[in-house]
């Protein structure tokens, strides 16, 4: 059928059914075919049909075509039965030398009986003819058995055949190799049957289990735990929504019942459970609560029968979890101790959640002698502090506990009370901290007294991070306490304060650096002004300052400008000699560089100069130096024939010669080999670049004065390709050169290596000494190539020849020469090795599978090298209009929202930190806290929201001093239970509390009145009291009061606009006066004593009187005891009409209906399919007050868009948005993305909200 013609044919391409058909013709009406010729044209793949009506003839024609091949065949085989004949497996098995991969297309109930009569027929041609038979069809059905869904039922399938064919024995190479994984489903029968396969497993392998109910299912398994490495369970058990829990009661049965079975079967089963993917290889957090209520059921078991099944356990606790994770907020404190306890080593663990209850973290700080790191909210700490401070058995020792874990490194912000301060102070006394400790002091408040309670016991600190507000109390600090830091850091609450802030800051850390000692002082976050720093440089200890970018140009030009000797020294003693972030021209560079007694350090991208510079190589050392640059001046020191500069420029560059990435020329290499002439023992990166091949000896014969050589794997070749000369005496001082520099690993991995590069690579091995890896896996490497390197390879600590060509037979060699060697690892898979009887049992190789795992896994990670889980970062806080709703004169708020966050009302100041997305309805209440010894210090929330979804808290406070702050609490109402919490931290502007139970919350303070609050002055008009007078009601109210609420209140009079903010004192009596004279206007009452008050009606506190021409005066608010001024400014007042008229008219103007338009389309965009199809219904059958539109209208308008085009259009700019309030009522769709795009039309056109 096809002739060969002496003519090269390419290879067609054609479908597997045409293929099949091509090979039926071929095999069965031409005998004479040039069968070789075919198999090239066809890319030497085979593919057979197999049918029931087959006949010998033709498989004996397919053996002798794989025979005679020239190359190597895909054979691929297509069932229409479910069962191979003898003569198929007897072509397949003389062709067997031949054949690449053999491939079976089916479904896998026809694949598992099939493979069942390919192996039962192999293993009788094996005892009939004595060939290894079962083993070869092991490698050649390898892709086949990788795509089995069930490769288990296919074992027990094969197992249960080969039972009743008495063939058993000659298949044990196959129960040896497969399945890597038992995957078990408990019944009695299959049970069994696992039961006899595992009996016939030279090594343990590791079972999937999926649990059962029966006894004497678990019966016959506990039978099977002498042939299991590892038992894990199926996933899917134990993440079934419906009920969890019975899961894990399924697994603690287990454990009942093999103690029940006898101690032997419980140790046993315990320690095939002592790993650390136990029970099933997951996240974190899921194992963490497996193991946990496992824990808590057996406990109770063990309570209950008197039987000690935990204390068997106690090896699957040491093994799994990698890690913890712990939840405060989940109260399972107790469980978790207990698990920690039967550790041997520590473990790290995250910290989620938090809990108020004193007793819950006393029960966390028992766990932290157990714990090796602890992942978490960088306040931690201080929550804990705060806490427990709180109470009267505070014990400082018991918190000392945490600061390893944390790696000797706090943070403290907030307002920092006297009370918190104290107990921080303490729990550092009671720790060996000196010189260790890294402290951050970020706070928005904090005394003289709070300053001097936290430094009380520090003398030493290793780094100390602090703003400008604790850098102000530190000055006072100075004369009384020493203190000695390494790393003084400098950061900014606010940003950019003005130059008189700064000088006040430099004057106190000049202070701070006379009186205390500091190694270094980081103001690289710090935006100074170059004269502000002129101060600090006059400090004569020993110091090194570190600038930001801008500064240290500002500074660098200044002192340049000064032209001053000791000014220069000053500066470039105290910054380093480090100007690597300036960019200065020559001159100023030059000036620098001849004032300097010591090396200069720069950034060579900011140098330009490349003459003038070589000259002053010995005085400049460089951050980093690019390729660029290198081969710049590498070319200007040759032109020269400057050899003394080659020296100078590697002391510069610290010794590395990096031309990374460069493609070099011949000019180039005529220059880097003037370079290594007057080296010694440099590093030298030519990874990624190119050399001509002509010049590669060349250098290749002065690598011995390289130390460490970085070369991508082609120029490697290159160079090895070049190791060979005629002179033998040349060779070996290139091959040891190259050997020398290439140092402790040799990568040649993914190149293909011929004879030729063996050679030489041999002869650099043989120059080696001992080597951490050789990789030379997909190298095409026979065993021919094989041999010229295996008498050096038991050099390697780690051998990589996986994915070769290497057979049993160089296998075989290469197992007996590295036999008693010191290789750990050698990786010899995915090549054409099909005895691995000896590998599987040696430990030191790593052999592929047929299931393609691996039978030896080394395990590279311990509990005690774990990674640590970093916390998140912190999410920002996004600011929201709620939905406001008014019904019996009640004000109710609601934020929906699609997802999780941190979310501030801008009504009442409120702050909720929410899981998921979610729908929170709140409102103020009258205080119902009375006969207890706090009183309100801010409103009463009545917050209902599903349960879980706010976990956090943050209630508006109005103080303004750090210890007034300390005093807060929150207070948490259940009908008539209260219960105080402790805050987790006090702010500037919020007390943060973690919240469970949603009902009301309210912050309370003891009854000792604070001196000063922030407050607020509230204006509001009745212009039409009478026909020539009008009032004025002045209220003087705590910040945290809600405008809103005072608002609807009052919303019978106009509200006067103006900034009211203002410090109040408590107990305090105000006055109120203007600028009006005394005939104009008249104030009752004379005096207004203040005191905070949190009722849910709010009374002004002054009535002012005025004609009713006025439009604006001057007010004050003064302290009436010395006429200190409280409240001053200018208010404008005008006609509540005109007012009204002015402001409808700006509002209309400011949105026009091209603006709606785009936002009608930005809110058809968050709709979901289907939603909008709802939506066109809708406004096919709207209202009585909308008008319809047709449905041919709004199938043709097909995009977000032309549909908002088109509801503009026909309903016109207040109706479109009146329909769309009515439809996204209906949907529902009342969530803060769309709410907020719809809100401001809403209240444009005064709708109904």
């Amino acid at each position: 059928m096809y002739r060969s013609h002496g003519v090269h044919a390419e290879a067609v391409s054609l479908s597997s059914s045409t293929n099949c058909q091509m090979w039926k013709i071929a095999l069965q009406s031409n005998p004479g075919s040039d069968f070789d010729k075919m198999l090239q044209l066809l890319d030497f793949e085979m593919h057979l049909k197999i049918q029931a009506q087959d006949d010998k003839d033709m498989y004996q024609r397919v053996g002798d075509v794989l025979q005679q091949t020239s190359k190597k065949v895909k054979l691929i085989l297509h069932l229409d039965i479910s069962h191979a004949s003898e003569s198929l497996v007897q072509a397949i098995l003389e062709g067997s030398p031949n054949i690449l991969d053999l491939r079976i297309v089916s479904s896998d109930q026809q694949k598992v009986s099939f493979l069942s009569d390919v192996y039962i027929h192999g293993a009788f041609s094996e005892t009939r003819t004595g060939k290894r038979c079962v083993q070869g069809l092991l490698s050649l059905l390898k892709s086949t058995y990788d795509s089995l869904d069930d490769p288990c039922y296919f074992m027990l399938n094969l197992h249960s055949y080969a039972k009743s064919q008495s063939v058993i024995p000659v298949l044990l190479p196959l129960y040896q190799t497969i399945p890597s994984e038992w995957v078990v489903k408990l019944s009695v029968r299959q049970t069994s049957l696992v039961h006899e396969a595992m009996k016939l497993q030279k090594v343990k392998k590791p079972v999937e289990l999926s649990l059962a109910d029966e006894l004497e299912e678990l019966k016959i398994f506990f039978q099977c735990l002498p042939y299991v490495s590892q038992l894990r369970f199926n996933k899917a058990i134990f993440t079934h929504p419906q009920n969890p829990l019975k899961a894990i009661q399924a697994l603690g049965d287990l454990f009942i019942y093999a103690s029940e079975n006898g101690r032997e079967t419980l140790e046993m089963l315990s320690a095939v459970c002592s790993h650390s993917d136990f029970p099933f290889a997951s996240d974190m957090k899921t194992q963490n609560v497996i193991l946990m209520e496992l824990l808590g059921y057996l406990r109770k078991s063990d309570e209950v029968t008197g039987s000690n099944i935990l204390v068997a356990l106690q090896p699957v606790y040491q093994s799994a979890p990698a890690g913890w994770i712990l939840d405060l907020s989940e109260g399972k404190m107790s469980l978790i101790r207990e698990a920690l306890e039967f550790q041997n080593v520590k473990k790290p663990m995250e910290v989620r959640g938090w809990s108020g209850k004193e007793e819950d973290i006393q029960y966390f700080l028992q766990c932290l002698p157990y714990v090796s790191q602890i992942s978490c909210d960088d306040l931690l700490f201080q929550a804990i502090c705060g806490v427990l401070s709180a109470g009267r058995n505070f014990d400082p020792k018991s918190v000392s506990w945490i600061l390893e874990p944390l790696d000797l490194s706090l943070t403290l912000r907030g307002m920092l009370h006297v009370r918190l301060c104290k107990a921080v102070g303490a729990v550092l006394a009671n720790n060996d901290v000196e010189g260790k400790l890294c402290l951050s002091l970020h706070p928005q408040s904090i005394s003289r007294q709070g300053a001097a309670a936290l430094f009380s016991e520090i003398t030493s600190l290793k780094k100390l991070r602090v703003n400008e507000i604790m850098t102000r109390q530190m000055k006072y600090l100075a004369s009384s306490k020493r203190l000695a830091v390494d790393t003084f850091t400098l950061v900014l609450a606010k940003p950019d304060p003005p130059d008189r802030t700064w000088l006040k800051l430099m004057s106190i850390l000049a202070s701070l650096l006379r009186k205390w000692t500091i190694q270094s002082l980081d103001l690289t976050e710090c935006n100074l002004e170059a004269h502000c720093i002129i101060s600090l440089l006059s400090h004569d200890s020993p110091l090194s300052i570190r600038l930001c970018e801008g500064t240290l140009q500002q500074l660098a030009e200044f002192v340049y400008e000064a032209q001053d000797r000791r000014l220069t020294q000053l500066f470039l003693e105290k910054t380093g000699g480090d100007l690597s972030a300036c960019t200065l021209p020559w001159n100023t560079l030059q000036y620098f560089i001849q004032k300097s007694d010591k090396i200069l350090t720069l950034k060579e991208s900011k140098v330009c100069q490349m003459p003038d510079l070589l000259q002053h190589l010995r005085k400049i050392g460089y951050k980093s130096i690019s390729p660029q640059f290198m081969r710049a001046a590498l070319r200007e020191i040759f032109k020269r024939r400057a050899g003394h500069l080659v020296v100078d420029l590697m002391i510069s560059s610290d010794g590395i010669m990096n031309l990374r990435g460069c493609n070099l020329d011949s000019s180039d290499c005529a220059a880097l080999r003037f370079a290594l002439q007057y080296s010694d023992g440099i590093k030298l990166n030519l990874f990624d670049s190119t050399i001509p091949v002509e010049e590669t000896g060349r250098i290749l014969a002065l690598l011995e004065r390289v130390s460490q050589l970085s070369v991508g794997k082609p120029l490697l070749l290159q160079l090895l390709d070049q190791t060979r000369t005629a002179s033998e005496a040349e060779t070996w001082r290139r091959a040891s050169g190259l050997s020398r520099a290439l140092g402790k690993q040799l990568d040649l991995s993914c190149t293909k290596i011929n004879s030729q590069i063996c050679n030489s690579l041999a002869l650099v091995l043989e120059q080696a000494e001992e080597l951490s890896l050789i990789d030379l896996s997909h190298c095409h490497l026979t065993d021919e190539n094989l041999d010229l390197l295996l008498p050096h390879l038991f050099k390697a600590q780690v051998l990589d020849l996986s994915h070769n060509d290497i057979t049993d037979h160089g296998a075989q060699k290469c197992h007996e020469a590295l036999n008693k060697s010191c290789t750990q690892t050698v990786r010899l898979f995915s090549n054409w090795i099909r005895n691995v009887d000896i590998f599987i049992t040696d430990k030191h190789y790593e052999m592929w599978c047929i299931g393609g795992e691996k039978v030896h896994k080394q395990n590279t990670s311990s509990p005690e090298t774990s990674p640590r889980v970093l916390p998140k970062e912190k999410e920002q806080i996004t600011e929201f209009d709620p939905t406001v709703e008014v019904q019996n004169d009640k004000i109710s708020y609601r934020l929906q929202t699609p997802v999780g966050g941190r979310f501030q009302c801008r009504e009442t100041g409120l702050v909720f930190v929410i899981r998921t997305q979610g729908c929170i309805r709140y409102s103020i209440d009258h205080w119902i806290f009375s006969k207890t010894c706090y009183q309100p210090a801010g409103p009463l929330y009545n917050i209902k929201a599903t349960e879980g979804e706010i976990y956090q808290l943050y209630l508006p406070h109005c103080e303004t001093d750090a210890d007034a702050a300390g005093e807060l609490d929150v207070v948490h109402l259940r009908e008539k239970e209260h219960e105080v919490l402790t805050p987790i931290m006090c702010v500037r502007t919020h007390v943060i509390v973690w919240v469970q139970n949603l009902s009301h919350y309210g912050i309370v303070r003891k009854k000792i009145q604070a001196s000063r609050t922030l407050g607020q002055v509230l204006l509001f008009l009745e212009p039409d009291m009478s026909d020539d007078e009008q009032r004025l009601w002045v209220f003087l109210l705590p910040r945290n009061v809600p405008l809103t609420e005072v608002k609807e209140q009052q919303k019978e009079y106009q509200f006067i606009q103006t900034s009211s903010n203002c410090i109040l004192y408590q107990d305090t009596k105000y006055r109120l006066s203007s600028n009006l004279g005394k005939d104009q206007h008249s104030v009752q009452p004379l005096q207004f004593i203040f005191n905070s008050s949190y009722n849910k009606s709010h009374h002004a506190a002054f009535e002012m009187f005025f004609p009713i021409e006025v439009t604006e005066m001057r007010m004050r608010i003064q302290k009436r005891q010395k006429q200190t001024l409280t409240w001053s400014r200018r208010v404008i007042l005008k006609g509540k009409c005109d007012t009204q008229v002015k402001s409808e008219n700006q509002r209309r103007t400011s949105r026009s209906e091209k603006d709606w338009t785009v936002a009608l389309t930005e809110i058809l965009k968050e709709l979901s399919k289907d939603e909008i199809n709802t939506l066109k219904t809708f406004l096919r059958n709207p209202p009585k007050n909308l008008e319809s539109i047709s449905k041919g209208k709004l199938e043709e308008a097909t995009g977000c868009s032309q549909l908002a085009e088109l509801m503009v259009e026909t309903l016109g700019f207040q109706k479109s948005i009146q329909a769309t309030q009515w439809i996204m009522k209906k949907l529902p769709r009342n969530d803060e993305v769309v709410t907020s795009k719809l809100r401001p039309y809403i209240q444009l056109f005064q709708l109904q909200g």
